[in-house]
């Protein structure tokens, strides 16, 4: 018997996780570099939010609105991973560790 609480990794679920999980970044990131940033660099994430539970709560999503929706997810996220190497590359030392993981899986999804 499986789990319940397991939902399948479809494309669209895992490109949406990443999203937000670059986007708790950011906002991380922002705090330690108030000082040197004067603009916190955009993430549209409501946009993003609205267009991903517009196509996750289709019954049948079809083939051309799906291929949409994870086009512009997948240009969220490597807008998002610009902005955070940039933000990395201003900081003197790493104040995320435990976040920097999550940031190579990130990537590790944005490539594939």
């Amino acid at each position: 018997m499986a789990d319940q609480n397991i939902t399948y990794p479809n494309d669209l679920g895992l490109l949406n996780r990443a999203r937000e999980k670059t986007e708790a970044t950011i906002d991380f990131l922002f705090e330690h570099l108030r000082g040197e940033l004067k603009v916190k660099p955009r993430t549209y994430r409501e946009v993003a939010r609205k267009k991903y539970l517009a196509e996750s709560k289709k019954r049948q999503a079809k083939k051309k609105t799906l291929r949409s929706a994870i086009r512009y997810h997948l240009s969220c996220l490597d807008r998002s991973v610009r902005s955070i190497n940039r933000m990395l590359d201003l900081l003197r030392e790493n104040p995320m560790p435990e976040m920097l993981r999550d940031f190579w899986v990130v990537q590790a999804v944005n490539d594939q």
